[in-house]
């Protein structure tokens, strides 16, 4: 028969001490504790680890999309430059288009005021361009019409192009008298 007593544990017979049997088992499973917990923290530090470069590359990932926003950053404002350098470009042109065009208008009215008055003074252009023309009719040439007549001696002109200095006097002569 076994006495219990406070310092004895139940099923053993002397104080301190578990039997044979039991203590195999709680070896074991220390064993099996610190086996786990090794194990634990090997894959515990092998998951930091892993985590750990994930991290890092998320990090450097993030880096070169940065910079490289950056760089399309810089390419957009200097694509937006050009653009409103073109844009002020072509209001240039078109300005010089309409001046170009009023000149046009401007000069085509003279030659025709000058015709008729030639042919009001002349009376033998009376009898031949009498049918042609009405006094004081004057032709409006549209800048398409104008375009289309003009554009094969400007082609000529265009391959001779930039005139010389006296191409331009003999120009602005003839356009004066």
């Amino acid at each position: 028969m076994y006495f219990l007593s406070p310092t004895l544990k139940a099923g053993t017979s002397s104080p301190g001490r578990t039997p044979p049997k039991l203590a195999f088992i709680h070896r074991r499973q220390r064993q099996q504790l610190q086996v786990a917990r090794a194990l634990g923290e090997a894959e515990a530090k092998t998951a930091l680890e892993q985590v750990t470069q994930e991290r890092d590359d998320a990090i450097a990932k993030k880096l070169a999309v940065e910079a490289e926003l950056g760089i399309c950053r810089a390419k957009l404002q200097a694509v937006e430059k050009q653009l409103l350098e073109v844009v002020k470009e072509k209001l240039i042109l078109l300005e010089e288009v309409e001046a170009w065009k009023d000149d046009m208008q401007e000069l085509v009215s003279r030659q025709i005021q000058s015709q008729i008055q030639r042919e009001g003074s002349d009376p033998r252009a009376d009898r031949v361009l009498g049918s042609r023309t009405q006094p004081g009719l004057t032709t409006h040439f549209s800048q398409w019409q104008w375009r289309w007549r003009r554009r094969d001696s400007r082609l000529k002109q265009m391959e001779n192009w930039p005139p010389s200095q006296e191409e331009k006097a003999s120009y602005f002569a003839s356009e004066i008298h």
